[in-house]
């Protein structure tokens, strides 16, 4: 898409008989885009420089001459050594003079059996300009101007199991953008249970301990001791515990029967949260194990 741009120069110290060059770069190349005399308007000279790709990054210079010679910082023909006062980057379909609004905070809320939102708190730049929201990378939503200050902007129903990144960011009518605030990652479901630890040694033998803190909520346990990376539950196959601490049994006996080695894997904790119409889970939460088991169990990084 293309889209014409206006440039303004305000000029000082002229005599009144300079002519200007303008000076464009795009994709590291400088072109003279026009040249012609200088005529102010209330003190400053407007340039419109058509055409231009939306989005691309263009750096524009300008320079003036006098009776065949050009001011001091503008002899040579190189415009990326001229004075910085004279230079302007910008990208058309940028939305000029209005800063990020700031997207303070995401928090995940189931509010009925059917229905959740992620909450969204947004402090504006300008005031009177709208606001467009993005969740992964799509717009999902444009706030209307006028705004009286911070506000809260509820995302109904997004995908939940999963993270969501949200940005927000000024925009016209017309299809200008302004800058995009910080990004801010929420995940669509309740937050994962604090604490995750594991409390035996390095050197302990035949199983491990884990703690944490989920409020009493169902906590599900799986770890990868079978298959790195390839996570299955523990707890007799149903995974799930509303205990803050359990042991996760690796061998049989808690006394080797023949010579011992060092096993490392991870271990992973997720809230889950049953509700009429299902289960709401959390981000997991992983954790370094090291422990000893037997020599001989064959069960350690036996993937199929």
């Amino acid at each position: 898409m293309a889209r014409d741009v206006i440039l303004r120069a305000t000029f000082s110290e002229l005599v009144g008989d300079e002519t200007f060059e303008l000076w464009l770069k795009h994709d590291g190349e400088w072109t003279l885009n026009q040249a012609d005399d200088v005529v102010l308007d209330s003190g400053h000279q407007d340039f419109t420089i058509l055409s231009l790709t939306t989005g691309d990054a263009y750096v524009a210079q300008v320079r003036l001459k006098r009776a065949g010679r050009y001011r001091v910082g503008y002899l040579t023909s190189n415009p990326d050594t001229w004075d910085d006062q004279s230079r302007c980057e910008f990208r058309p379909g940028d939305l000029v003079g209005v800063g990020a609004p700031t997207l303070s905070s995401a928090v995940w809320t189931r509010v009925s059996p059917t229905g959740q939102h992620i909450t969204l708190s947004i402090t504006p730049d300008d005031l009177n300009t709208d606001i467009q929201i993005t969740r992964d990378g799509e717009a999902i939503a444009v706030v209307s101007a006028p705004f009286t200050g911070a506000f809260t902007y509820d995302d109904e129903n997004p995908p939940t199991g999963v993270s969501h990144a949200y940005t927000c960011a000024h925009v016209t009518s017309g299809g200008l953008a302004g800058a995009s605030s910080a990004e801010v990652d929420c995940f669509g479901g309740p937050l994962p249970p604090s604490g995750v630890a594991r409390t035996t040694a390095d050197d302990h033998f035949a199983f491990y301990t884990l703690v944490w803190d989920a409020d009493s909520d169902p906590v599900r346990i799986q770890d990868d001791f079978l298959c790195a990376t390839f996570f299955v539950d523990q707890l007799g196959g149903s995974g799930t515990t509303t205990n803050s601490t359990e042991d996760i049994h690796k061998e049989d006996h808690l006394i080797p029967n023949d010579g011992e080695q060092a096993a490392t894997f991870t271990a992973r904790v997720r809230r889950e949260v049953a509700f009429v119409d299902g289960t709401d889970v959390s981000d997991w939460v992983e954790v370094a194990i090291a422990m000893h088991i037997e020599t001989t169990n064959t069960d350690y990084l036996s993937c199929p």
